[in-house]
């Protein structure tokens, strides 16, 4: 069962290649239906899962109890959790807040879902069902729906590293675009809890990165790159900058630190360097609702992962500031845009 990420009120954890939302259940009601006032005003209550199968989303459209003074306000309320088991029958997954333990078990074909707190457990009613095909936390939906983001040399024998969650839904071939030709690719090592995967392909890059020994201290100067939103704004690679702001994840996750250089939905699987063009780390999550809060993998756990699948890679031996020019022809080299169908 893989760790648990929790986060608080209406926050939003997104991995970074998701798009889209798919409705599972709506029109839901407690089993033993109460004719309370409050109940009689919610409007909508319905579940939401994102297209990477991660995420599952809550929302409560009601009608304010104020209705009586200013008729026609809503109150709308969302409650976003983060899927630990998925099958075809049944969706468990964890309310993303750090204080209260909330476990929900989904259960699309019999129209109701199961709502799981340290005092209470309550079985709910729903009357609409949408049923998914489903799969266990970003993976395969049997090549159905596609999958893209950003990735990065290792080596100059056509190794590349993305995330885990965005090539886990490729059923097909995975596509690398590189100097405006399109390669093909294979995955040859993938690591869930990390979010971590490597590919091998037949290109041999012009530059590739190498490691830092470090995974970034606080307020060390970092630079993302990646294709965030993949080729819909333009073909040309997207950076952003910003610092180390934390170096943990969520939940303390060693593996993960924190940095507010902006990443978007397409970033996934990019590159996180420092001011001497070396890897820090590897872009993996962010947070929709809230600005300058995103995480990415630290340079040591991916070292670790070729490590254990004896993939190729060189460490930094110095790191000394490397100028703009030289560093953003250094990511432009590396820094690869790949996808399936």
């Amino acid at each position: 069962m893989r760790p648990l990420i929790l986060a608080s009120g209406f926050l939003f954890l997104v991995l970074m290649n998701v798009v889209h939302a798919q409705p599972i259940l709506s029109n839901c009601y407690a089993a033993t239906r109460m004719n309370s006032f409050s109940e009689s005003l919610i409007d909508e209550f319905k579940f939401e899962i994102n297209s990477s199968r991660t995420i599952i989303r809550q929302t409560i459209i009601q009608s304010d109890e104020r209705m009586r003074m200013s008729p026609g306000i809503k109150k709308i309320s969302t409650n976003t959790y983060k899927i630990k088991y998925i099958d075809s029958n049944i969706i468990e997954a964890d309310l993303i807040d750090n204080d209260i333990s909330v476990t929900i078990i989904l259960e699309p074909k019999k129209k109701k879902y199961n709502l799981q707190t340290p005092h209470t457990n309550t079985d709910f009613k729903c009357e609409k069902s949408h049923i998914i095909s489903a799969s266990k936390p970003g993976g395969s939906d049997s090549g159905k729906g596609g999958s893209s983001g950003s990735a990065f040399f290792v080596n100059n024998k056509g190794n590349i590293i993305t995330n885990n969650h965005v090539v886990e839904r490729c059923g097909g071939p995975i596509k690398v675009l590189y100097n405006k030709k399109e390669y093909s690719a294979k995955a040859v090592a993938k690591d869930g809890t990390l979010d971590l995967a490597v590919l091998s392909s037949e290109i041999k890059p012009n530059q590739y990165l190498k490691l830092s020994k470090k995974s970034g201290d606080k307020l060390d100067r970092v630079v993302a790159a990646g294709y965030p939103l993949g080729y819909k704004i333009s073909d040309e690679l997207k950076l952003t900058a910003g610092i180390v702001s934390a170096t943990k994840g969520w939940k303390d996750n060693i593996n993960e630190f924190q940095i507010d250089a902006a990443l978007n939905p397409g970033n996934s699987g990019g590159p996180v360097v420092n001011d001497a063009g070396n890897l820090f780390g590897v872009a993996v999550a962010g947070l929709a609702d809230r600005q300058n809060l995103n995480f990415a993998i630290k340079s040591k756990a991916v070292k670790d992962f070729l490590d254990v699948n004896k993939v190729s890679y060189s460490t930094a031996m110095m790191e000394r500031d490397m100028d703009n020019k030289t560093r953003l022809k250094l990511l432009e080299d590396s820094t690869v845009f790949i996808y399936c169908n």
